[in-house]
């Protein structure tokens, strides 16, 4: 296996955390040489090596075409241009070969309950919108609506989907209210959205200073509930 990731940190840190939860089920990991790592377990053995790169020139490199028996691409085609990647995954494959596409995000933002019906709409139009119009390098690229594109575009490359389905992210407080990862993981997404649209013209900013306090509050009140919409695809290349 071959993991390509843009920030070195996150190559850094996914490098510390594999070996401990490894070991923990039972399985034995040894370095061999800087970023790879060799894994034996019970009836299973691989090497698994890590790249700090960005992954459409990982994908692009001469030698690419044709090699993988499977591509994973994880959270991440919702903030490309789909016509561009999708291609480069396919010829990456092998005949035979698997494509899994996974958390594709897919035109779906709910928190519940409301703080104000017009301004919650006017908040998730707005927020999906920025996903649309999102600017990288000069480039527009990404999509609030991917998961669903995936199916004419896999098309576009000879790919036959195998499988899909929903992969939805449902937070909600349970008897003992959220886990302390959830509650930091809400917080953080009420301020994804605030930081998404604070300079945003087609919103009052006191309306939406507003709405992002309350929401902090149904966090700290165990009232808030976030389902993001997304899909999961399986194809195969013939």
């Amino acid at each position: 296996y071959r993991a390509v990731e843009l920030e070195t940190g996150n190559v850094q840190e996914a490098m510390r955390r594999l070996p401990l939860w490894a070991r923990g089920s039972g399985v034995d990991v040894e370095e061999v040489g800087e970023g790879n790592m060799r894994a034996r377990g019970e009836g299973m053995s691989f090497e698994l090596s890590y790249e700090a790169a960005n992954a459409i020139e990982f994908l692009g490199r001469r030698g690419s075409r044709g090699r993988y028996d499977l591509v994973i691409a994880q959270a991440f085609l919702d903030l490309v241009d789909l016509d561009e990647v999708l291609p480069l995954i396919g010829s990456s494959v092998k005949r035979g070969g698997l494509i899994y596409l996974c958390i594709n995000f897919d035109g779906g933002t709910i928190f519940e309950p409301a703080v104000d019906g017009d301004l919650d709409a006017r908040v998730e139009e707005l927020y999906h919108r920025t996903m649309d119009q999102r600017m990288i390098g000069g480039r527009q690229l990404g999509d609030s609506r991917t998961g669903r594109r995936l199916f004419s575009g896999l098309r576009k490359i000879g790919a036959e989907v195998m499988d899909a389905g929903a992969s939805d992210w449902v937070i909600f407080p349970a008897t003992d209210g959220y886990s302390p990862n959830e509650e930091v993981f809400l917080h953080a997404i009420i301020d994804t959205v605030y930081g998404a649209l604070v300079d945003r013209p087609e919103l009052d900013s006191g309306a939406l200073d507003e709405w992002t306090t309350q929401r902090h509050s149904q966090v700290e009140n165990r009232e808030l509930v976030y389902i993001a919409h997304q899909l999961d695809v399986l194809a195969r290349v013939p």
